[in-house]
């Protein structure tokens, strides 16, 4: 699964991949959009729905939303797992660079000091880097985007109850 890099003469370093520093695959990375996708779908066309929505068709959306929602947890689960002192992969960006800094040190023959000025230019890292910089927007997204799901889900189940109590009183009156 690992990628490897030849450093000198026959010697051979393992690259570092996202996906062996921490538990999130390009499948995690691609439902996540799609699920979003779906989702924000579900909430616009609860937010639209005009006030004649009766009680079937709102249990549709949120049954639908629910669905996503659960897949969408196990994702998000895995991303809160990647969390620390409110930043996300702080210490994957710090193992990338404490092993651009071993490869230097190894290619070049030079000491740590020297090699960890040389390591922010180092392309091994800056790659991986960035690579990581795009995952915590990505997580980012889903952070919020799930709690703004988590809402949309509530209001409909007050929507719900709301519908529900004004038929039964219509239904008693009329």
């Amino acid at each position: 699964m690992s990628e490897e890099t030849k450093i000198e003469e026959g010697v051979v370093e393992k690259a570092l991949r996202v996906s062996d520093i921490i538990d999130f695959s390009e499948k995690d990375y691609t439902n996540s959009k799609l699920l979003i996708k779906e989702l924000d779908r579900l909430t616009l066309s609860y937010a639209m729905a005009e006030d004649s929505v009766d009680v079937e068709g709102l249990d549709l959306i949120k049954r639908q939303i629910g669905g996503y929602m659960t897949s969408l947890s196990t994702i998000y689960a895995k991303i809160r797992g990647v969390r620390e002192n409110f930043e996300y992969l702080e210490s994957s960006r710090k193992q990338i660079k404490s092993d651009a800094i071993k490869l230097i040190i190894k290619r070049e023959g030079m000491s740590a000091a020297a090699a960890e000025k040389l390591v922010y230019s180092e392309e091994y890292y800056k790659s991986r880097v960035n690579l990581l910089s795009d995952l915590r927007k990505h997580f980012y997204l889903v952070e919020l985007r799930y709690e703004r799901y988590e809402k949309a889900l509530l209001h409909i189940f007050q929507s719900i109850s709301l519908l529900s109590k004004e038929r039964e009183y219509t239904q008693k009156i009329g």
